[in-house]
C-alpha cells in the first residue's frame, strides 16, 4: 500500500506543476493604454496624400519632363531642376507620414510575470491595430520611461496624471538602445486603462533618458573620484597669516 501510495503522488506532483505554470502563461498582460482607432483619420488622409503627391512627382519628374523637354520647341521645355526639388519636397514629407504611425503607439500593457512592457504600434497603410500579441515588442520595465527632453512629458509630470487634468498632446517613450522614441498620442480619458500604474511604471528615475545629461554626470563623477586625492583649500583662501605692518606714514 505504501508503494502504491508512494507512485500516485509520484504521478500526482508533475501535473500539479504543470497546472501552475500553465496558469502563469495564461495570465493576460495588464492593459495600460489603448489608442481609439477612430482618432486615426487624420494622420490616414495625410499617408495616402503624400504617397500619391510623390507618386505624381515621380511622374512628373520621369515622365512628363522628358516628353515635354523633347518638343522642338523650345519655349515649351520645363527645367528639371523644378520637379527634383517637387519630388524631393514630397518624399521627405512622405517619409514622415509613414514614420509617425510606425512609432505612434496603440497599445501599451505590462507583464506582471516577465516585469516588461508590450508594445504595439499601427500597421500601414490602413493605421489599425494588429491583433497578434506576436506582433508585439517586449522591453524591460527599467528600460523604458517617459522622455523628459519633450517639453510635453515635462508638462505632464507636474500634472501627475494621464487621464485627469486635461492634458492632450504627444509624449516621447524612450527605451534604452532605441535611438528614435516613441510616441504616445494621449488624447480622451478612455484610452487610459490603468491610469496610476501607468504614470508610476512610466516615470523610473533610475532611468537616465538624455544622455547629455547621462555624460555630464559620469564627467561629474570622473572629476570627482580624480579630485579625491588632491589637498582641500582653506576657507581663507591659502594666505599665510602674518604681523601686519604699520603705516609710516
Amino acid at each position: 500500500k505504501k508503494s502504491s501510495n508512494k507512485q500516485r503522488r509520484k504521478h500526482q506532483e508533475p501535473k500539479s506543476h504543470a497546472t501552475t505554470t500553465s496558469n502563469a502563461a495564461d495570465v493576460e498582460p495588464l492593459l495600460l493604454y489603448q489608442r481609439d482607432v477612430g482618432r486615426n483619420t487624420l494622420p490616414r488622409i495625410f499617408l495616402w496624400g503624400s504617397t500619391f503627391h510623390s507618386l505624381y512627382w515621380l511622374w512628373y519628374v520621369t515622365d512628363f519632363i522628358p516628353t515635354v523637354n523633347a518638343s522642338p520647341i523650345d519655349s515649351m521645355h520645363v527645367s528639371p531642376t523644378i520637379g527634383l526639388a517637387g519630388l524631393t519636397i514630397a518624399v521627405i514629407f512622405n517619409v514622415a507620414t509613414i514614420s509617425y504611425p510606425l512609432r505612434l503607439l496603440s497599445e501599451l500593457k505590462l507583464d506582471d510575470t516577465t516585469n516588461e512592457f508590450l508594445i504595439k504600434t499601427h500597421s500601414l497603410p490602413f493605421m489599425k491595430l494588429p491583433k497578434s500579441s506576436a506582433s508585439a515588442k517586449r522591453f524591460p520595465v527599467e528600460d523604458v520611461c517617459l522622455d523628459m527632453r519633450n517639453s510635453e512629458s515635462q508638462r505632464l509630470l507636474t500634472i501627475g496624471s494621464f487621464a485627469t487634468g486635461g492634458f492632450e498632446g504627444h509624449v516621447g517613450v524612450a527605451i534604452q538602445g532605441v535611438y528614435f522614441p516613441y510616441l504616445l498620442g494621449i488624447g480622451p480619458a478612455y484610452e487610459i486603462k490603468e491610469d496610476k500604474l501607468m504614470m508610476k511604471s512610466l516615470v523610473n528615475e533610475n532611468f537616465l533618458l538624455s544622455g547629455s545629461s547621462k555624460k555630464k554626470q559620469q564627467e561629474e563623477e570622473e572629476v570627482g573620484g580624480r579630485g579625491d586625492h588632491l589637498p582641500r583649500r582653506r576657507s581663507g583662501g591659502g594666505k599665510k597669516k602674518g604681523k601686519r605692518r604699520r603705516n609710516r606714514w
